[in-house]
């Protein structure tokens, strides 16, 4: 196939944008894996463990009743 008529990938715009920020020298961001040490927790840990249990529960009761559990999640997520 002709390379000027191929369809340029997502991975094939994202590396040429690397490569054009490379040539002129500007910076590029940090990437969200190395800021992962500065990151504070959304819920308190008991928090958290309570949303978790829920959504556990929620999971389970959805073969019996999907409806109801589709409810229950959409409150969940609402709190």
């Amino acid at each position: 196939m002709d390379e000027r008529n191929r369809e340029l990938s997502t991975a094939d715009l994202a590396g040429a944008a690397t490569r054009r920020e490379a040539r002129a020298g500007t910076a590029v961001m940090e990437r969200p894996e190395a800021a992962e040490d500065h990151r504070t927790p959304l819920f308190s840990s008991d928090d958290s463990q309570r949303m978790h249990e829920r959504w556990t529960s929620i999971q389970a009761g959805f073969v019996d009743e999907p409806r109801e559990a589709v409810r229950q999640a959409d409150t969940l997520v609402a709190e």
